[in-house]
């Protein structure tokens, strides 16, 4: 706790930041009172501009009562002498030393055992810019930054509603990262937001740089390569979710937005759906899933044909597969993964380079690289068809492609010892666990178990905006209110 004099107070600081030189400490005497201030803050972090206008000019020609002193000096000074908006006063040293870490500045007071905190944040930022992850061609081109206040701001510009809330909490021990929960307050579920606040709390640990350490930390305990747990960089994005009765998690920081809950159908949309016609969104999202199926089954569907079932291959096809094998050294399995896996390689470089020459490098890169070992006899031309093919089909999948990666190695490796049986197993045992996942209570596959005129009015595909039900856009809490229908009604029989 801070003391009354003045002189004690700016040296148990200095102790703390221990002589730091960017910590700038300002002492001041006002014109016409014998009262002593030191205002302290980080060079870099604040508008120096703004406390020479709204604080120290204030502080240094204003007239004062006589014999003022103590909490009535604190609050003579807060009142009627700074200009600025945005202060409060303050007397936990821990408080003060975390928010002047965060860009405030702090004012002093002689004979006060309180201070005045002031935001006069005035550090570099981003500009607002679109998204490199979540480019459209139509539609707003806002992208969140990492700031806070900016990102909350252009969520707030585009929901202009009093039961839009924010609620800020601080995680990390260390690093003391400000998270801001937001919702709608008339429409989101009292029950999933209780247990998003509870797994927050629950979280103890020193460093939090990004969402994806939240991301982590609160997501349902299960061992998948499935996102229960949904994100984006655009604001119309975070809005659209919030108006669907959903929560977002926003982190200082990162402008990368945390979504709750979140569903598997939502993988294979995107914000440009509802900037076109309803035709083209529709046919979109199911390309996407076409996509989806194809490049998780075509590698382990060609290696289990060719090795366990090629009579059911017509005789034309593998007259031509035999003869594009001929000389090569290694089985069909180990030339699909070596090719698999470079293909990856390439996409991982190609995703460190700038955005216009990145995926056109992973894809090109390995098909010259592919026609090279098809000519020197490495591997058979098919198998650079089937690796092609894959990775193009996966490049319409960016909210889902790790899951992709994960899942196609997963069936390859099934096919290669049981052929078609093995294919079989592999996709029961993804849906059956993709059937157990659950998203902070709410059945990650809801979609697809449950199906009726609402589900599908704005799912895998897009009907007309004035074909689509209100409820229909708050489908996480129209199912939360019929599971708990059917359970009242089971329990009534019982």
């Amino acid at each position: 706790m801070l003391s009354h004099n003045i002189n004690e107070n700016i040296s148990k600081l200095k102790k703390i930041y221990n002589n730091d030189k960017f910590v700038q400490y300002r002492e001041l005497e006002a014109k016409y009172s014998p009262i002593r201030y030191c205002l302290i803050s980080i060079n870099g972090m604040v508008d120096n501009e703004e406390l020479t206008i709204n604080v120290v000019k204030q502080l240094l020609v204003s007239k004062y009562p006589k014999n003022i002193a103590g909490d009535k000096l604190i609050e003579f000074v807060s009142k009627k002498v700074l200009t600025t908006i945005d202060l409060v006063t303050i007397s936990n040293v821990d408080d003060i030393v975390s928010n002047i870490s965060f860009g405030y500045s702090l004012l002093l007071v002689d004979t006060c055992d309180k201070a005045i905190l002031i935001n006069s944040k005035g550090f570099e930022k981003r500009d607002v810019t679109e998204p490199d992850a979540e480019r459209v061609t139509k539609g707003p081109k806002e992208g969140f930054t990492e700031s806070l206040l900016t990102n909350t701001s252009l969520v707030r510009k585009k929901i202009r509603n009093p039961n839009l809330k924010f609620e800020i909490m601080v995680l990390g021990n260390v690093t003391k990262t400000r998270i801001c929960i937001s919702y709608m307050d008339d429409i989101v579920s009292r029950q999933i937001l209780k247990e998003v606040k509870k797994r927050l709390n629950n979280i103890d640990v020193d460093i939090i740089l990004e969402s994806e350490y939240v991301c982590e930390y609160i997501q349902d305990r299960s061992i998948s390569f499935f996102n229960t747990i949904g994100n984006s960089e655009r604001p119309d994005v975070i809005a659209a979710k919030l108006l669907e009765g959903k929560i977002a998690i926003f982190t200082d920081g990162s402008p990368s937005v945390l979504t709750i809950p979140h569903l598997f159908i939502e993988q294979f949309e995107v914000n440009e759906d509802y900037y076109s016609h309803y035709f083209i969104a529709s046919f979109n999202r199911v390309l996407r899933i076409f996509c989806f199926i194809l490049s998780t089954s075509i590698p382990a569907l060609y290696i289990a044909l060719i090795t366990y079932h090629h009579q059911m291959i017509p005789q034309e096809i593998m007259v031509s597969i035999v003869s594009s094998r001929e000389g090569v050294p290694f089985p069909s399995i180990i030339e699909l993964i070596l090719m698999l896996i470079t293909f990856e390689i390439l996409r991982e470089a190609g995703s460190r380079l700038p955005q216009n020459i990145g995926q056109t490098i992973s894809i090109v890169g390995a098909l010259v690289l592919g026609e090279a070992a098809v000519s020197a006899r490495l591997i058979s031309a098919p198998i650079v068809i089937i690796t092609a093919l894959t990775g193009i089909t996966s490049l319409a999948l960016p909210f889902i492609l790790e899951s992709v990666i994960f899942i196609k190695f997963y069936l390859l490796l099934f096919c290669s010892f049981f052929g078609l049986y093995g294919y079989i197993f592999g996709v029961m045992s993804i849906a059956i666990h993709l059937m157990n996942l659950k998203s902070f209570g709410v059945d990650y596959m809801t979609f697809y178990t449950d199906l009726n005129k609402l589900d599908i009015q704005d799912t895998a595909i897009r009907t007309p905006w004035w074909n689509i039900d209100n409820g229909a856009k708050n489908l996480v809490n129209y199912r939360i209110k019929k599971l708990q229908k059917k359970r009242m009604k089971s329990n009534e029989r019982n």
